[in-house]
């Protein structure tokens, strides 16, 4: 993989910086794991063994899903929330991983997309109390008879 790299101290521009061969995967020394960091849970999604899978993930990822999920929705609770509902939704789409990214990779993408379709379904809802309806429990009117009326009304403008 080629990758350009910035030359510290040189005054070219920003296009003209130095490009450097980088090995794409990382030393076992460098902190950061190679493309094979899941090779057992991609070998057990090669058998079908997809609860295997989903454990690896939950033990591997959960805390990561559930931080990720929070730095979206800035609620913990509803963090967990969408932690949990993405792993359902991970559990569901299993048989159709077809490797092209990383598992931890897919399970951030769905984690992402279902934090940001809860918001926009927030975004949708509207409180009671913002609509100035935060009254309406304490409502004491009496519906049936207000029924009664628009049924009364009805039947005489049938008769008119």
């Amino acid at each position: 993989m080629i990758r350009a790299i910035p030359a510290f101290g040189c005054n070219r521009p920003r296009g003209l910086q130095s490009i450097k061969r980088v090995n794409a995967t990382a030393s076992p020394g460098s902190g950061r794991q190679g493309p094979s960091r899941d090779a057992d849970l991609l070998e057990a999604h090669r058998r079908r063994d997809y609860a295997a899978v989903l454990d690896g993930l939950m033990q591997r990822y959960r805390q990561k899903v559930v931080n990720l999920s929070f730095s979206i929705v800035r609620e913990p609770a509803l963090a967990q929330d969408m932690a949990q509902l993405t792993f359902m939704k991970m559990w569901r789409a299993l048989p159709r991983f077809d490797g092209r990214a990383a598992l931890s990779t897919w399970l951030y993408t769905i984690a992402r997309n279902t934090c940001l379709a809860e918001l926009r379904t927030r975004k949708r809802l509207v409180s009671l109390e913002a609509a100035g309806l935060d009254d309406v429990a304490d409502d004491s009117r009496d519906f049936a008879a207000d029924f009664r009326l628009i049924r009364r009304n009805q039947r005489s403008r049938q008769f008119h």
